[in-house]
């Protein structure tokens, strides 16, 4: 067994925009997912190699932001 955390889905190499208390921008960002849930963000190079993957997803570049709620 490799230690690793198995997870369904890693986005990879995305501009992860956070929401953090200094709102970083993590280029070359990823995050983990498992099972709907955020298991893990930060830069691609940091968590990749921490987790067994069942889906990699490759997102050139693309930005990743939280979703956008109107509360009218």
């Amino acid at each position: 067994m490799s230690g690793k955390k198995k997870i369904d889905t890693m986005l990879r190499h995305g501009t992860v925009l956070t929401m953090d208390d200094e709102r970083h921008i993590l280029i070359d960002g990823s995050i983990a997912i498992d099972k709907g849930k955020i298991e893990a963000v930060g830069l691609d190079r940091d968590i990749v190699g921490g987790f067994d993957i069942s889906t990699v997803r490759d997102l050139d570049g693309a930005v990743v932001h939280p979703g956008l709620v109107d509360a009218q």
